[in-house]
């Protein structure tokens, strides 16, 4: 559901509604990083706090990141639109989509600037929002101006800006006065922009004049049965602030998206595929093709919809068949001892990785009751995990917390935390559900993980709000600084959904509801965002995309490829692990058969391949007979670290254990 924050709401009201900020949804709450978690009534009701120390903390892992290390800034995909500040001014590029065999194209192909005809010398960032953006624009000469952006909305608004507004536009790119206040800017015969001065003064040419200072850019949908004076005459909406909350009722989750405006009044924003999927609607007024799929232009402050809170299931029910019980207690005994006599690998990633791994076999000894292995194994982790949480360290001038010692992959940056602190908190709580004794050395830094992951304090001066999660693309961010010509990026979903589900995990194994509450949330909003970006559910890929699975999505553009392979089986297979008690989704994402086919390989080849325990444990979910069949074959690999688990997991989807 969609619909306006009511007009009615007075300024007086603003008042009384900011004082009483902890009836709202995740709204300020100091230092600690909690969630208020209201009645369901105050979904009802308009959000209009404001953070004034909102950007006290630098937001790493966003699509606007860059502009805090590089000028010029990397281009900047808000969709329905992108854009870059350089020396220029403000670069404008449209929303096209450009598939080919592998990739679908969405890059930056600015088509106009616009500035005061001063070069720009700075840029910063003044304010931002859960997805809207102000920054502060420094000409060589002349008055500083602002530009505020915000992520689904075609809007640009441009204010304290008291020269002429001049566009400069390439070649082919026509541009005419529409009327006395504004421009049109034209394509062929396509009409891909407005640029519009409030309160506008006549001026000669194609530049505008603004008597209150203000300016606004509009994208215009590809696709619209309204006029261009229709868009024009819309209020000159500024927002004041954007905010994403959400609460369970019973086992519903309420979810809002809202844009906080000066006088309440709706906005141009757009529907995007993963909002479609979750069930919101509303009347469009025109729609914009993008490398995200179709975007819907609707007019609205807020973004409501409910979906099924997720269950997450801490540990694992053991199988009935007695000779494939047998089995497993076999393979757990052999994994404990491979285990005890392992080196734990030094680097962050892959020590964490071999933590969640060591965390299964101790959840799978529990399961079939084998209490000497379990106790070995909770004695191996305790003792190395101690040691490994010994090496991080909170960088107060990066407002982070990073692997001191043994970093990797970027991470002292802020790159893939969510990835290499979800295996360290989900261990930690398989730990402290076990030995709660051990909690009170494991906790502060566990803490710690999981604020710099998923801070819920807006105003908090050590973290930002929700590092990786962007809240209206509707999945995560893994790299810290988004400096890449195609924004930012993310690659294992899967890793992204195991971060949310350990710290649901942690919150439940240390009774901090507040952590329990996020990791549902935020692993139900990213599991939206990974059926429709990665696996193309009700968004399906263009036909010239010879693809069905994206493995690696950016701000512009998708992609079918990794960080480190080309290799079908790990470009499909980085979006199954890790392999935990919460994998059963995986059975339920569309496009199977079409997925085993892209691979390329016979099942039981691929059963042989490095990663073939993962592929035949993915393949359970779907073909559970015919992951029986191969399954020796891929015991001996250990890409999800545990014969017994991927035996285990094998069994358990068997018709036979699932009466």
């Amino acid at each position: 559901m969609i619909r306006p924050i009511p007009k009615q709401l007075s300024k007086a009201v603003l008042g009384v509604a900011v004082a009483a900020v902890l009836v709202l949804l995740w709204l300020s709450q100091p230092n600690d990083g909690v969630v208020d978690q209201s009645p369901a009534d105050s979904l009802e009701d308009p959000i209009v706090y404001i953070a004034e120390k909102r950007g006290v903390t630098e937001r790493t892992n966003t699509w606007f990141s860059s502009l805090y290390r590089s000028f010029p800034s990397a281009p900047l995909f808000v969709f329905p639109g992108a854009y870059q500040f350089s020396k220029k001014g403000l670069s404008i590029s449209g929303s096209q989509s450009v598939p080919t065999e592998k990739t679908i194209f969405g890059s930056f192909d600015p088509f106009c600037d616009v500035n005061s005809g001063t070069a720009i010398e700075s840029i910063a960032v003044e304010r931002y929002g859960d997805w809207d953006v102000s920054v502060m624009v420094k000409p060589s000469a002349g008055e500083a101006w602002r530009v505020q952006l915000a992520q689904g909305s075609p809007v640009v608004n441009i204010s304290d800006f008291v020269s002429v507004l001049k566009p400069n536009c390439r070649d082919g790119i026509q541009l005419s006065r529409y009327r006395s206040d504004a421009l049109l800017v034209k394509r062929g015969d396509q009409n891909i922009l407005l640029i519009q001065a409030a309160d506008a003064e006549a001026v000669e040419g194609v530049a505008l004049l603004s008597g209150s200072d203000r300016y606004r850019i509009i994208q215009l949908p590809v696709f619209t049965d309204r006029s261009l004076d229709f868009l024009l005459d819309l209020p000159w909406t500024e927002v004041r602030d954007t905010q994403y909350g959400w609460s369970e009722v019973g086992d519903v989750l309420r979810t809002r998206l809202v844009s906080v405006t000066d006088r309440n009044e709706p906005l141009l924003t757009t529907l995007w595929p993963h909002h479609r999927l979750a069930g919101a609607s509303a009347v469009t007024l025109g729609s914009y093709s993008t490398v995200y799929g179709r975007l819907d232009l609707v007019l609205a402050n807020q973004i409501e919809f409910r979906q099924p809170s997720p269950v997450l299931p801490f540990g694992f029910t053991p199988v009935s068949d007695p000779a494939q019980r047998a089995r497993v207690e076999a393979s757990i005994r052999d994994d404990s001892e491979r285990y005890q006599r392992e080196m734990p690998p030094t680097g962050v990633y892959f020590r964490g990785a071999w933590f969640g791994g060591l965390a299964s076999v101790i959840l799978l000894a529990d399961a079939y009751d084998l209490e000497d292995e379990r106790a070995a194994l909770l004695d191996l982790l305790q003792s190395n995990l101690r040691l490994a949480l010994g090496d991080f360290a909170y960088d107060d001038t990066k407002k982070m917390l990073i692997a001191a010692k043994n970093s990797e992959f970027g991470n002292e940056k802020g790159n893939d935390h969510h990835f290499h602190y979800g295996y360290y908190i989900r261990s930690g709580a398989v730990l402290v559900r076990y030995r709660p004794e051990a909690r009170s050395e494991m906790e502060p830094i566990l803490n710690e993980m999981a604020l710099d992951i998923a801070n819920s304090d807006r105003a908090s001066g050590r973290y930002p709000f929700l590092r990786h999660f962007s809240p209206y693309a509707g999945h995560s961010w893994a790299d810290g600084e988004a400096l890449f010509q195609d924004g930012n990026n993310q690659e294992s979903s899967s890793e992204a959904l195991n971060a949310w589900y350990a710290l649901s995990l942690w919150g439940e194994a240390t009774g901090q509801e507040q952590y329990a509450l996020i990791g549902r949330g935020l692993y139900a909003h990213e599991l939206l965002g990974v059926r429709s970006y990665w696996f193309g559910e009700s968004n399906s890929f263009p036909v010239e995309y010879r693809h069905p699975i994206v493995s690696l999505v950016w701000g512009g553009k998708r992609d079918y490829a990794t960080w480190f392979s080309a290799d079908p089986m790990h470009i499909q297979g980085i979006q199954w692990l890790p392999i935990t008690p919460a994998s059963e989704y995986l059975g339920r994402l569309p496009g199977h058969k079409a997925r085993m086919q892209d691979i390329g390989l016979a099942p039981a080849s691929a059963a042989m391949h490095e990663w073939g325990d993962l592929y035949v444990a993915y393949l359970s979910y779907h073909d559970p007979a015919e992951a029986l069949r191969i399954l020796e074959l891929a015991a001996p690999r250990q890409a999800i670290k545990s014969t017994a688990l991927l035996r285990h997991v094998v069994y358990s989807n068997q018709p036979s254990n699932n009466r």
